[in-house]
């Protein structure tokens, strides 16, 4: 849809990054963004160190952007699809910090509503949830992490835990 060398809404499409996220440069700022074309503008995302940072929601020509900080390294999903788990304590690392983004999140009243591989990024050893979905609750989203910290490490996760933290914590 759009393709490099294209402004767009004040952003510099660099190329693509994937479905429907560019790499792009903010024109007035010169900051590197990931912007991503969406259906609909998604809720406000608590401010935490391990919840990928929104820069700007808007519109422009027809299409609806979010404009988000820039991560060069992997998804979870990208990192799992080489086949096997993780090592524990790498795997409690990434889920702790998920764990963390979500209990901020949960404490503001705010859902994440689609918690998987592909919307946990990292970038060294800090994971950062991204993509809070318009619809969810905090006992799915804790469903979807004891899923994801399985998928991490290949045990079963015990279940009934109050928080995100608390899961993570049952699961050491």
């Amino acid at each position: 849809m759009l393709a490099p060398g294209d402004v767009f809404a004040g952003y510099l499409i660099d190329g693509p990054a994937g479905g429907a996220v560019y790499r792009a440069i903010h024109t007035a700022s010169e900051r590197t963004v990931a912007l991503k074309l969406v259906t609909e503008v998604p809720p406000v995302v608590p401010s935490h160190p391990n919840v990928l940072e929104v820069y700007e929601t808007g519109s422009a020509d027809g299409l609806v952007y979010v404009a988000m900080r820039w991560i060069s390294g992997p998804t979870l999903a990208a990192l799992l699809a080489g086949g096997g788990g993780l090592e524990t304590g790498q795997a409690l690392a990434i889920a702790g910090q998920v764990a963390a983004a979500l209990d901020a999140a949960h404490a503001e009243g705010v859902a994440h509503g689609a918690v998987k591989p592909s919307n946990v990024l990292l970038d060294g050893d800090r994971a950062y949830l991204s993509d809070f979905a318009a619809a969810g609750s905090p006992e799915a989203d804790l469903r979807a992490l004891g899923h994801l910290l399985e998928a991490m490490t290949g045990r079963p996760v015990p279940a009934g835990a109050a928080t995100a933290g608390a899961l993570v914590r049952a699961a050491r």
